[in-house]
């Protein structure tokens, strides 16, 4: 069978880049042509040593010309995003589209690059597309993940607005999802059937991790806390910000690195910047951008606890590649990756946007090194019979296989 994998950009450590990187790596183990087309991806960065097999077309040849050709000059904010919408991407989604070959049998696009199947299927109406949806890029759905609160005016916009994305949608023969948190708004708000299937994870990756010594801190060690993602708002850093100060005032010393890339102008980093500061947390709490692989997997090694107090966010990589690196995860209910696991068994699972449910959680844990260990050694255990990059390319083929019939 000959793939189409289509996603925006290869960059970082990202869990969208490495979700395709990976299922292209592992469907071409099983014998199907595979390539992947994307807008730009860095040819120097250490995926091309992980993934050298895998054939990876990019329609730019530098990152600063992608973004010129994605940025519109418009100021006004509205016209702004029609401008990006429905002229920028528009052009680059038909240019992109130009480079995939015709003769392919299944388009697989993944989250914003999904509307090219629209230009691809006008030079091969007979190709299949199976869409994979890693969250849902409405208006409607931003307003609920952000908790926006307007009137009915406001309303009625996103809901005109999301019109045109509800109807590319509609034009996939098969969309999946990581979970059915997503599956159930893609229902409400666009109408769509979506089906579920679990992303993966190689284990093998964070091998070295797996003889960490699995005691539990102290209240007299240093509780290191680790949190991990691109830096936007529903990732609520905050919390965890916030939980560190609860921690320190109840006498613990607790620190926090939160790994995620951003640019010096991003608004959320700048937010999480005032909290810090205002908090007077500045020396506990460390801010990074991009890290290396070895970095990755080296920082679950080195923290006591992996935090995730992300709200309405789909699965969640980060969360197994804790517990794939025996690190207990104190993970968000209103995530993805949640759905899978059990509180108090292979995970701690909390409420949202709530830092008291974070402390509560580091301080029980810390001070309780059976149910500490318990949850590692089970995190671990439920990865390693449940999440592979092979059980998720062996379903998605399936469902490839499936519309084809």
């Amino acid at each position: 069978m000959k793939i189409a994998i289509v996603i925006d950009s290869i960059l970082g450590v990202g869990g969208a880049s490495r979700q395709a990187l990976y299922l292209a790596s592992e469907l071409t183990k099983t014998g199907q042509d595979v390539a992947i087309y994307t807008y730009y991806w860095d040819e120097n960065s250490e995926y091309k040593e992980l993934f050298g097999n895998i054939e990876i077309i990019s329609l730019y040849k530098t990152e600063s010309e992608w973004r010129t050709a994605s940025a519109s000059l418009q100021e006004n904010k509205l016209l702004k995003r029609l401008h990006q919408s429905f002229v920028l991407n528009k052009k680059n989604l038909q240019a992109l589209a130009l480079l995939i070959p015709t003769d392919v049998d299944v388009i697989n696009p993944h989250s914003s690059c999904h509307p090219i199947t629209r230009y691809v299927k006008r030079l091969n109406p007979k190709l299949v597309s199976v869409a994979m949806i890693n969250d849902p890029d409405l208006n409607r759905w931003s307003a609920i993940r952000f908790g926006i609160k307007e009137n009915i005016f406001k309303k009625i916009f996103r809901f005109l607005s999301d019109l045109p994305e509800v109807l590319l949608l509609k034009q996939h023969n098969k969309i999946i999802v990581l979970d059915h948190l997503n599956r159930v708004w893609m229902k409400k708000l666009a109408g769509v059937e979506a089906t579920v299937v679990r992303s993966g994870l190689d284990i093998q990756h964070f091998a070295k991790n797996q003889n960490r010594s699995m005691a539990a801190p102290t209240k007299n060690d240093t509780i290191r806390l680790l949190g991990i993602g691109i830096l936007m708002e529903h990732r609520r850093f905050e919390d965890a910000i916030l939980a560190i100060k609860i921690l320190r005032n109840e006498g613990y010393n607790a620190t926090l690195t939160i790994i995620g890339a951003h640019d010096s102008t991003n608004p959320y980093k700048l937010n999480l910047d005032t909290i810090i500061r205002e908090n007077h947390l500045t020396e506990y709490i460390i801010l990074l951008n991009k890290i290396s692989e070895e970095e990755l997997v080296e920082s679950f090694a080195s923290h006591h606890f992996f935090v995730f107090p992300n709200h309405l966010q789909t699965w969640g990589l980060a969360i197994f590649e804790a517990m794939a690196s025996k690190l207990p995860v104190i993970v968000s209910n209103s995530t993805g990756g949640s759905e899978m696991l059990t509180h108090k068994e292979n995970a701690w699972i909390i409420s949202p946007k709530n830092p008291a449910d974070i402390a509560e959680a580091i301080i029980r844990l810390s001070n309780d090194p059976e149910q500490y260990k318990t949850i590692s050694e089970n995190g671990y255990d439920f990865v390693s019979k449940n999440i592979s990059w092979t059980k998720y390319a062996t379903a998605m083929l399936e469902q490839f296989k499936s519309v084809q019939k």
